[in-house]
């Protein structure tokens, strides 16, 4: 027996088939990673250190999914570079 949502349509039901779980999984964990990230970075004030504390992850993890995300930082004018 398959469970479909009523609110969805047939052809959204077999397209959705088609694609496979893995693919699927894969598309569903980039939008939370990115969503998740995204909300990080904005409550940090695009602070990476605290956004990965606040995440309990270490730094380098959280800048591997900005990469992976796409999400792009920028430096608020005035802002001086610590190197």
């Amino acid at each position: 027996m398959k469970a479909r949502s009523p609110k969805r349509g047939k052809a959204a039901a077999r397209s959705s088939e088609r694609r496979g779980y893995t693919e699927l999984r894969k598309e569903v964990l980039l939008r939370f990673q990115t969503d998740y990230v995204w909300r990080l970075l904005i409550e940090a004030k695009g602070n990476v250190s605290l956004a990965a504390r606040t995440a309990q992850i270490d730094r380098k993890q959280l800048w591997r999914l900005i990469r992976k995300t796409g999400i792009r930082i920028q430096r608020q004018e005035g802002a001086k570079k610590s190197r």
